[in-house]
């Protein structure tokens, strides 16, 4: 995540690229915060998928509360959101970036993971009484992502309903065996 800077998607984005099919050189610009699927105009093959995302849901652990799990968001880095955590005064050790997943929209994917994990809880805060993979797998299952960080991802995921191949997110159609079927399970 380091070394790219954020693109303001208000702005258009312009993309020059060599067509690996074709070998011409053509320019592209993108606006919006569409998914769409770049096209060569000289030979029509798929040149670059592009799709935004809005930011984060991040999992983070603390040495100091061992038997609390933090679920927040970020639009940042997760690694800056940590650093501004760890920078205040009033936290006693620093936190420790557990995992994280690309989310599309994560003020209501916090909400959900809240939501569902509302049973254990602190009170008014972003802290629950979980273990990480619990914790993980919500965020995952919530974000339809698979997790990054140093658990990584927890073993569940989206699969084929079929033939059990990890698939990127809910309802996407399986290479392995050509059906559009998922269900959420290790």
């Amino acid at each position: 995540m380091h070394g790219i800077p954020a693109i303001d998607t208000h702005m258009p984005l312009e993309i020059k690229y060599v067509c690996s099919n074709c070998r011409k050189q053509q320019a592209i610009t993108i606006s919006g915060t569409e998914t769409e699927n770049i096209l060569c105009p000289s030979c029509g093959s798929t040149m670059l998928e592009t799709r935004f995302m809005s930011g984060y849901l991040y999992v983070l652990t603390n040495p100091a509360m061992p038997d609390l799990v933090k679920i927040g968001i970020t639009t940042r880095p997760v690694e800056d959101r940590v650093a501004e955590l760890n920078s205040a005064t009033g936290v006693p050790d620093k936190f420790v970036v557990e995992a994280y997943c690309e989310s599309s929209d994560p003020a209501t994917h916090e909400r959900l993971v809240h939501q569902s994990l509302g049973g254990v809880r602190v009170s008014g805060k972003e802290f629950f009484r979980v273990d990480v993979k619990t914790a993980i797998a919500e965020v995952q299952k919530t974000t339809g992502t698979f997790a990054q960080g140093r658990e990584g991802a927890s073993g569940y995921c989206w699969r084929c309903t079929y033939c059990n191949a990890p698939l990127p997110g809910l309802d996407t159609f399986c290479g392995r065996c050509q059906r559009n079927s998922s269900k959420w399970s290790r």
